[in-house]
């Protein structure tokens, strides 16, 4: 099984973080755990800088993801820090100690403590052992998967999905142009269009704010 290479980017910086081996068993475990946690669109590990779904309102968090109270938060080092911070906040003692030994068994064996995250046990063993081996490059200190545009930094701060070319927002996409119509309901119901312009994506932030779109 291939995976979008931004669970690859996270765990690895998750595992920098956290001062973890970066094996490729441990790159791919912290890869299948975020996979159960977010959508699987090319960039979603990165959906709100958030790829492990933490609710901790810290690191400059922007906004909520979904009603749960997950965060955005406004950079990928942001989201970074909270989920480390949140898994070293000591309900995680066993799962902590299986990513510093890179022991997929025994971080898998940890069932109580990845329930209390709110992550399925059987889904991430189950990502976990249909994975392919990671990429090279994701068992490097401070690797990255590619570059975030101004686009993209918008698009995912605002809680979005961003797939290279346009920002969905569950049944909302939204295509980053200065002067042409940017919002379409793809629900086949013809709305309002919605003119926006540079930095406009301020705007789409703040309708959606609060709202669940996970």
């Amino acid at each position: 099984m291939i995976i979008d290479d931004s669970f690859y980017e996270a765990a690895n910086n998750l595992l920098v973080s956290l001062g973890a081996p970066l094996t490729a068993e441990n790159v791919n475990l912290i890869a299948a755990w975020s996979y159960c946690e977010k959508p699987h669109y090319p960039g979603a590990a990165w959906q709100g800088y958030n790829p492990w779904n933490t609710t901790l309102a810290c690191c400059n968090w922007t906004g909520n993801l979904n009603s749960v109270g997950v965060k955005i938060y406004p950079t990928k080092q942001d989201g970074i820090e909270a989920n480390r911070r949140t898994i070293l906040n000591r309900r995680y003692p066993t799962l902590v100690d299986a990513i510093r030994n890179s022991n997929p068994n025994q971080f898998l064996s940890a069932r109580d403590e990845i329930e209390t995250w709110g992550t399925s046990p059987d889904c991430i063993r189950s990502i976990y052992n249909s994975l392919s081996p990671p990429p090279d490059w994701s068992l490097e200190s401070g690797s990255s998967s590619g570059g975030t545009s101004a686009e993209e930094q918008a698009c995912i701060q605002a809680g979005g999905i961003w797939n290279g070319q346009t920002c969905t927002f569950s049944q909302i996409v939204i295509t980053p142009s200065p002067v042409v119509p940017i919002l379409a309901l793809t629900s086949g119901v013809v709305g309002a269009a919605l003119m926006l312009y540079a930095g406009g994506y301020d705007k789409i932030k703040s309708l959606l704010r609060g709202r669940s779109y996970g």
